[in-house]
């Protein structure tokens, strides 16, 4: 599929999956069996998903990653998993940056509460 833009949504599953496999490095360390992850969203797909639904399938697929840098975007969408779903209860980015942060880091460039950096799949691009 490399240079050839594919809008089965069943080849873009198995491209999509296949890359992460090869490459998110994170699976042991995270206890995520991928091969599991196949297994339970393979069958959703089927050739005649709308876009948003496969866009919608795809985001919870990388949900099971729980990874705030893994990030699906398309014309109409971007995903991201929210970092916060992994904090404790009692975690406030506010205070983290008003009483932890030094100024000049990140949180003090004017980025609003709330706001993350994210950061697309490098040199990958995935149609719609």
């Amino acid at each position: 599929m490399e240079g050839d833009a594919s809008y089965d949504p069943v080849e873009n599953f198995e491209y999509l999956w296949k890359q992460v496999d090869e490459k998110y490095s994170y699976f042991e360390l995270k206890n995520i069996n991928w091969d599991e992850i196949y297994t339970e969203y393979r069958p959703q797909v089927t050739s005649d998903l709308s876009n948003e639904a496969f866009f919608s399938l795809m985001f919870n697929m990388l949900g099971t990653l729980r990874d705030g840098h893994v990030n699906l975007q398309s014309p109409f969408n971007i995903s991201r998993y929210n970092i916060s779903y992994n904090a404790p209860e009692n975690f406030h980015s506010r205070s983290l940056r008003d009483y932890y942060l030094e100024p000049g880091d990140l949180n003090h460039f004017g980025l609003e509460e709330n706001s993350y950096i994210t950061a697309p799949l490098q040199h990958q691009v995935f149609p719609v």
